[in-house]
């Protein structure tokens, strides 16, 4: 048995805050699935052309995006002024309230690409809260042992509801309709501020001594924030991945449509495909030791996901598609549960709020930028095509973040006067 199911039989309140989680953003997934196949299927106010159902699209998943880039200083400020606790609860509760009106405006067909732009970006506020609150909340959970293993499933979290929701939303839209994915995303948000609500957050379990310790040798290395020396261009190299990453959400529906003549179902089951894999890769991360070396690990699994990305132009059938995105889905579970545990171990307590809500801001600020971007590509290359470009800058992050590793090595050694092998 892994650490991480030993941890979630055994500390109820992680136990509570993980399954409510698993819980609100399956459903999140499905949803969010269902607005884009509606908006390129159906939405009245779209012609039929891809260049329109693309600019539509892309406007959806850029306001999506904004309210962690445009807010990060008040998100961090709020962060540090109330209970974990609470903005959990109070965001999901509102989640609910906001889904339960997408439904409402849904089943009297008054549903309009001007109310989904509205209520999507107010449902995207509150999730901007949620997920930099979630990843300060760890050490509020658990025993500081037990954080590489709080932080594995927290990934998986996410994958795991993604995989789900991405899967069951499209097989209920396909059977059911528009409405039942809304009304399951209501109910969702609802059980899981109630669950949050019953479990019990503490004071960060990082001991004093153990975060004075973290902070002098780490500001050895750059005294000026207290950082150490490649959590700045880590957390960089994270946000740019994202740009060229992220754009294969708004690829893959017209991918589906035009060069698949697929359906939501087919939509739902390639995405799940990612989520599938970041679960098996989130949940293997701790066997991976990364040996200090997380650019370098970084930069390996970024150069092989672009790779992959870029060969769908060669062999655009579904089931290469598929093992693309597990494989790439691998790839992002164990990026993400190492790097995210590094950062958790390196930066101070003390600057933990406002660091975590500007991971999220370099992460969600990727949205808008890639989705900008490849909404612009999607209007002169086809959706197969565009794929090689995501790829090709996956390709490069991963060549930057495999120098930077080796530059950084070299000055290092030789400060120490030693040999890099």
């Amino acid at each position: 048995m892994s650490p991480k199911s030993n941890l979630l039989l055994r500390n109820r309140d992680f136990r509570l805050v993980w399954i409510g989680q698993v819980l609100s953003q399956a459903g999140s997934r499905a949803f969010f699935i269902n607005l884009l196949w509606w908006i390129i299927s159906s939405a009245p106010e779209v012609p039929g052309e891809r260049h329109g159902t693309a600019w539509a699209s892309g406007i959806l998943l850029i306001l999506m995006g904004l309210p962690s880039v445009l807010l990060v200083r008040w998100i961090g400020e709020i962060l540090e002024r109330y209970a974990s606790q609470k903005i959990l609860v109070f965001c999901e509760a509102t989640g609910a309230l906001l889904s339960l009106l997408v439904f409402g405006l849904s089943v009297t067909g008054n549903l309009s690409l001007g109310w989904v732009y509205t209520l999507s970006g107010l449902i995207a506020l509150c999730q901007a809260f949620v997920d930099p609150t979630l990843v300060k909340a760890v050490p509020e959970l658990v025993d500081e042992s037990d954080i590489e293993a709080a932080v594995g499933l927290e990934s998986t979290t996410q994958a795991l509801a993604f995989f789900s929701g991405a899967a069951i939303g499209a097989i209920a839209s396909g059977l059911f309709g528009f409405s039942v994915t809304t009304a399951m995303n209501a109910a969702s948000y609802g059980v899981s501020a109630f669950m949050t609500s019953r479990a019990r957050f503490r004071s960060s379990s990082i001991s004093r001594n153990k975060e004075e310790a973290n902070s002098s040798t780490i500001n050895s290395a750059k005294p000026q924030d207290g950082f150490a020396v490649d959590v700045g261009p880590l957390l960089k190299a994270f946000g740019i991945a994202n740009v060229f990453m992220f754009p294969l959400f708004l690829i893959l529906p017209l991918f589906v449509k035009e060069s698949l003549q697929g359906s939501v179902i087919m939509l739902g089951l390639l995405e799940a495909c990612f989520w599938f894999g970041l679960v098996a890769g989130a949940n293997q991360a701790w066997r991976l030791d990364a040996k200090g070396r997380f650019m370098k690990l970084s930069g390996i699994l970024f150069f092989l996901f672009g790779a992959m990305i870029c060969s769908i132009a060669i062999n655009p059938s579904v089931i290469w598609v598929a093992v693309v995105l597990v494989c790439g889905g691998i790839s992002a579970g164990l990026v993400n549960v190492k790097v995210i545990t590094y950062f958790q171990i390196s930066v101070p307590e003390s600057a933990r709020a406002s660091f975590f809500a500007r991971l999220q801001a370099y992460v969600a600020g990727a949205q808008p930028l890639s989705y900008l971007l490849f909404t612009g590509v999607l209007l002169f290359l086809s959706p197969v095509n565009s794929f090689a470009v995501s790829g090709f800058g996956l390709v490069l992050v991963g060549a930057f973040c495999w120098w930077y590793d080796r530059r950084v090595n070299r000055l290092t050694a030789k400060k120490s006067g030693r040999t890099i092998q």
